[in-house]
């Protein structure tokens, strides 16, 4: 399941980003492969010619509501777990987790101010939690891939 949505998440990307299916793809062997590198990469034909400056990790994880509940109760959770090890591998890339559990719609989760510039949202629009003076942003792929992206994330 993981690596379907992988690639699901290139696409859909890749799409919203350049109009085009086939710019990002799932990072080879991603999990295990590298521990500097987001589970989405740009094929290397166009490495010289676009800028991402979006990191983005996807996670499939069966009963991902009950991590979003152990967020909002500030119990250790998954959800922040990804997002801090992602911080800590990002090079000053904006952090984006792409999430997917069962009979769940995914998500977009990232810090809620990145999430209204990205997609220019309104927070009041946006489902957020405050966790440790940390606000994270959920946006559902139906409304978040609806939306322009910021050009200043993705140069061409």
């Amino acid at each position: 399941k993981g690596s379907g949505f992988e690639r699901e998440v290139a696409r859909r990307f890749s799409k919203w980003l350049y109009n085009d299916e086939n710019i990002l793809r799932r990072t080879p062997l991603s999990g295990g492969w590298s521990q500097s590198t987001s589970d989405i990469m740009k094929d290397p034909q166009y490495s010289q010619l676009l800028n991402l400056n979006l990191y983005i990790e996807c996670k499939f994880y069966r009963d991902m509501w009950s991590e979003v509940r152990k967020l909002v109760l500030g119990r250790p959770n998954l959800i922040r777990y990804w997002y801090d090890d992602a911080l800590t591998k990002c090079h000053n890339k904006i952090v984006l987790l792409a999430l997917k559990g069962n009979n769940v719609e995914p998500f977009i989760c990232s810090a809620s101010s990145v999430m209204c510039d990205l997609v220019g949202l309104d927070l009041e629009h946006i489902m957020t939690l405050t966790v440790d003076n940390r606000i994270y942003a959920f946006v559902p792929f139906s409304i978040f891939f609806d939306r322009s992206p910021n050009d200043k994330y993705c140069l061409i």
